[in-house]
Formats: C-alpha cells, structure tokens, sequence
C-alpha cells in the first residue's frame, strides 16, 4: 500500500514516467484484429491504447484513410491521440477542403509481420489509402528476440518492460545514477543482449520489403492506394539500448576540448573505424561545435549500432524498394528531413524514436501534399 501511495504520488508531483523501449507485444495475430457489433468495428489489437470503434462501411463520397504502424504513429509518445500525426494530417486535410475519415490503427512494438496481418483484415473495411510508417520495431524486435530466448532471458526482458512503467522505478534508478561511479569496461553495457550480425540485418530488411510489397499488392487487390513512409530518428543522443566498443568505453568520459578529445578518438578509428559509440562520441561533440563532419558520424554511429532501436538506412532502403517494386507511393521522410537538417531536429522528438507534438505536426505537413495526390485518385472513380 505504501508504494502504491509513492507511485501515485510521483505521478502526479513528476507525471507518468517515459514509455519503455522495449518491445512487448499484446497481439501477434492469435485473434483477429477487429471486432464488429452493432455496425461498428473494434481495433482489437489496440485494446490497451485507446481503441476508436469506427463504421463497418465508409460514408459516401468521404474517402477512408489508415494510418499504420508501431509506437511512432500511436502510442509512444506522452501525448493524446488528437496530437499525434494521422488526426493532425485530418486536420490538415479538413483545413484544405477535403471532407476525409483519418484513422490511427497504430499500436506500440507493431512491426511489419504484424501490420501485414491486421492490413489483410483491415482492407475489408473498405479504406481507399494506406499510410505506413514502419522500419524501427523490424530491427528492434530483431533485437528482442534474441533476449526472449529462453525461459530466463523472457522473464528477465519482460520484468525490465514492467519495472519501466513505474515512476517510482523511475526514480529510483535516477537517483542511482547520480551516486554511483562510473562503470568501467564490458559491464557499462547496460543490456546483456546479443548484437544483431549481419545475416539478422539482412533478414531483418529482406522481411520488411517483402511484408510492404505484400501490404501493397493486397491493397491494390481491394483497389486502395498506399504511401510507405520511411522512418526518421533522434540521432544526436546515444539510443537506449547503447551501441558499446567496451575496450574503448573510457574515451567516451574523457573531458578536455573538442581538439583533444576527437584526437584521441580519431586514433582509434583509423584502427577500428566501425566503432559506433565513437562515432557517437565524437559526431556529438562535432555538433555541439559546429564542426562539418558531425552529420556523418552521428548517421554511421545509428547505422552500425549493434542494439538498434532506431531505423538504419538499410531499412529506409528496404521501403525504398518495396514503393518501387509495387508501385506504391512513396514520402522519404528520412531523405528529405537529412537534406534539409543535418540530423533530425531534436525538438521533433521525446526519446530516440517517439516524436514531440512539434514532431507530429512536422510529420503531418510533410505526408499531406502526397496524401490529397493519393485522394485524387479517389476523386477520378
């Protein structure tokens, strides 16, 4: 009773705490995704994320748009539904004179494997687009997988999803960061999972093409359109599952100039220059000053990390590739936001991969003009 009296208290002095970022999926396709009763349809799958029941049949003459995908479109960031980006995209939409049904079918942990399974039942609700913003939970859930295996590596990562929804845990862990001195070496390496190889990359961006050009196909099947989008991220602070080079972990304490620091990290990269969290380092240390070279280290250090939680360029090439193999239709969000900033701003987002409302309301500025081309195709019928 008395910690459940502390958790509340510190939610309401402090707020909720931050969503975890692991993975924890409620649904995997062993029900079905929706139900219907009394001419209304459930996202089931959504149960614990503020479903929205909406009609089995759309309106007349008012186009039906989903928006899919993991904790990014839904749920991920600490805010209300209105100010995630599908309900600013229909506000958008409505402000330029398009009478149009915008629904957010997103669910944190939701990867392609998943979303391939709820578009297959969700296109028989008649939607006339598909948007999709995927790519971070195909390699995280990688990632997740190999902590799942077996009946010790389960408990353990389930306990840690657990112990995150608490502020008091929160807290607690807080205050021990600040006590504690440094750890030194392999133990810094806060997550005791195996590093993704190679072959798991390429499976990894091989399902995810595969799955769109899947999503896509059926779609066109049901005569719908489809945008993929490809997935940005937080690139100036160290993603949370850490991408360690542990014999080298001191260089990333070391104090001293900007001069100093990078040259003691530039020797170690001419011998190993695929170290992630030096180029992490360094690229971080380059932005704070200005210098030129910040945006590729910074963009390395999230392609090669070891633990991803954030989207490598492989997997935007992935989407890349399935919007030209179907035809679908395709919005860069990734080259676009990198040929117009050096690395994402960090005021679109909350953590590594859950935007700011700011965030939102960029996303759904950039998705809108690709979205009423698509709704002209609906028009055209």
């Amino acid at each position: 009773m008395l910690l459940g009296t502390a958790e509340v208290g510190l939610r309401l002095i402090l707020g909720p705490p931050d969503p975890p970022i692991l993975v924890a999926p409620h649904w995997q396709g062993e029900e079905p995704a929706f139900a219907e009763q009394q001419g209304l349809v459930t996202p089931v799958y959504q149960r614990v994320n503020h479903e929205t029941p909406f009609p089995i049949a759309p309106q007349d003459g008012r186009p039906r748009v989903f928006v899919l995908g993991g904790s990014s479109v839904h749920g991920g960031s600490q805010l209300d539904k209105e100010l995630e980006f599908p309900s600013m995209l229909a506000s958008l939409l409505h402000d330029g004179g398009h009478d149009v049904e915008v629904l957010n079918l997103g669910k944190p942990s939701l990867d392609s494997h998943s979303i391939r399974l709820i578009s297959d039942q969700a296109l028989t609700y008649q939607p006339d687009l598909l948007v999709l913003y995927l790519g971070h939970n195909d390699l995280g859930n990688t990632t997740m997988e190999s902590r799942y295996r077996g009946i010790q590596g389960a408990l353990e990562a389930r306990t840690q999803v657990l112990l995150r929804r608490l502020k008091l845990y929160e807290v607690l862990v807080a205050s021990a960061v600040k006590t504690l001195p440094p750890v030194q070496g392999p133990a810094d390496d806060r997550w005791t999972s195996p590093p993704l190889d190679e072959p798991q990359r390429l499976l990894a961006a091989a399902s995810l093409q595969d799955n769109l050009a899947h999503i896509a196909h059926t779609a066109a099947d049901a005569e719908a359109e489809v945008i993929m989008v490809t997935p940005i991220s937080e690139l100036s602070q160290q993603t949370p599952l850490g991408a360690l080079c542990p014999e080298h972990t001191h260089l990333t304490r070391r104090g001293g100039s900007l001069e100093k620091v990078a040259e003691a990290i530039d020797a170690v990269l001419e011998a190993q220059p695929d170290c992630p969290i030096l180029l992490y380092t360094r690229g971080s240390r380059r932005l704070q000053a200005g210098h030129p070279g910040a945006c590729e280290d910074l963009r390395r250090a999230n392609d090669l990390d070891p633990r991803p939680v954030t989207a490598s360029e492989d997997m935007a090439d992935a989407i890349r590739a399935a919007a030209r193999s179907s035809g679908a239709a395709l919005v860069d969000l990734r080259a676009q936001v990198l040929g117009e900033h050096c690395v994402p701003p960090p005021s679109w987002f909350e953590d590594s991969v859950h935007f700011s409302e700011l965030g939102h309301q960029q996303v759904a500025a950039i998705l809108s003009p690709a979205v009423e081309s698509a709704l002209e195709t609906y028009t055209e019928r």
